[in-house]
């Protein structure tokens, strides 16, 4: 059940799996079933400011809280060791040009296959730059994961700069993540996400022809087979396996991996 996520590449993207488990660490990897998994996304690598991000199950779905920087180098040289012959994505913020070239840089000299290349709403000049000087700096295949709120126009104004597309980034907002703290700006997952990416899923597939890879509400295998019916190569699994790690092979089961 292999697929090839990088057709146009020159090296390309091939995974054993559609099932791709996102923000991986060594010790996630160690409580999922691997055999079903096709590649692992590690989770964007910090610097000084890293810390933790933080997990909140709520009714209906959870938040993570956007950390600056949630994983470091010494991390993802575990998942690197741990993943042995699973392909390793890394996330880069496509917030600076400069800063995403040397970070995508240093990644490729660390060994992964790909670039996860996470695209900010709201300015498709800035996305084009980011992937444009990426391109430039490294051989790797780059996914270009689009903002949910506008991932047709976003999918079609980076669609020469990228090897594939993820669909789509969660949406953000503002939770109490404890009651002596403040809000603090979060990622939110959940069931209620599934019909949203399915609806921006088909715009995408629509608007360019890519291999898409979709994430977004996925709880069980009916939900990661409507998403490759609706023309998916992949999917991207998050917050399950946080909550429900055995979850995983059990839908990599029923999918027939």
């Amino acid at each position: 059940m292999t697929v090839q996520l990088a057709p146009q590449h020159k090296v390309g993207l091939l995974v054993r799996s559609p099932l791709l488990l996102a923000n991986c660490t060594a010790e996630l990897l160690s409580l999922c079933d691997r055999d079903v998994l096709g590649a692992v996304v590690a989770p964007e690598i910090g610097g000084a400011r890293r810390r933790p991000r933080r997990v909140v199950e709520r009714p209906g779905g959870v938040v993570l809280e956007i950390a600056p920087g949630a994983h470091s180098i010494s991390g993802l040289r575990r998942l690197l060791r741990a993943a042995g012959e699973l392909p390793v994505l890394a996330r880069v913020m496509a917030s600076d040009p400069d800063g995403v070239a040397r970070a995508g840089e240093r990644l490729e000299e660390l060994g992964v296959s790909a670039l996860e290349v996470d695209l900010q709403p709201g300015d498709l000049e800035l996305a084009r730059a980011a992937l444009a000087t990426l391109r430039e700096a490294v051989e790797l295949p780059l996914l270009a994961r689009v903002p949910l709120t506008q991932a047709a126009a976003c999918a079609r104004a980076v669609r020469d700069l990228s090897d594939a597309l993820v669909v789509a980034a969660p949406p953000r907002g503002l939770a109490r993540l404890a009651e002596d703290e403040p809000p603090r700006p979060v990622e939110v997952h959940g069931p209620l996400l599934h019909p949203l990416v399915l609806d921006a899923l088909r715009e995408v597939r629509q608007a360019v022809d890519l291999p898409l890879v979709a994430r977004g509400g996925i709880l069980t295998a009916a939900d990661a087979g409507a998403f490759l019916a609706e023309g998916a190569s992949a999917v991207e699994i998050d917050s399950l396996a946080v909550v429900h790690p055995a979850a995983i092979g059990a839908i990599g089961r029923e999918l027939g991996v």
